[in-house]
């Protein structure tokens, strides 16, 4: 998954309802200069787990294209051996038709004439 970025801790005090109105715009300067710092800092992390998660959606592509080649290999060799197979069966019962042929003694066909 992702990596997401530490958070710093809060430096800044939260003003006190004694404060007047220029530490109050003070204050509002500090919050946007964090979350601008906070956002850069955001950034950075993105851009570095952006590499890793590329070469990892690479990776995922290439293996799977791997795996759906010998999908397809295997199914090759399964249907090779099938035919095989029924080859193998048909060789056998030819030979046994031919073994039980040439045990028949010879069979003369005679005239009628």
């Amino acid at each position: 998954g992702l990596c997401l970025p530490p958070v710093p801790p809060c430096a800044s005090v939260k003003p006190g309802p004694d404060m007047r109105k220029g530490k109050k715009i003070s204050s509002h300067l500090e919050d946007v200069h964090s979350l601008r710092v906070l956002h850069n800092h955001y950034l950075q992390w993105r851009y570095a787990n952006a590499r890793p998660e590329a070469s990892m959606r690479a990776q995922q592509r290439e293996t799977l294209r791997t795996l759906y080649s010998l999908t397809v290999k295997i199914a090759k060799l399964y249907d090779s051996a099938k035919r095989k197979r029924i080859e193998l069966g048909i060789l056998q019962r030819t030979k046994t038709l031919s073994t039980i042929l040439e045990a028949q003694p010879a069979f003369k066909v005679r005239s009628r004439t």
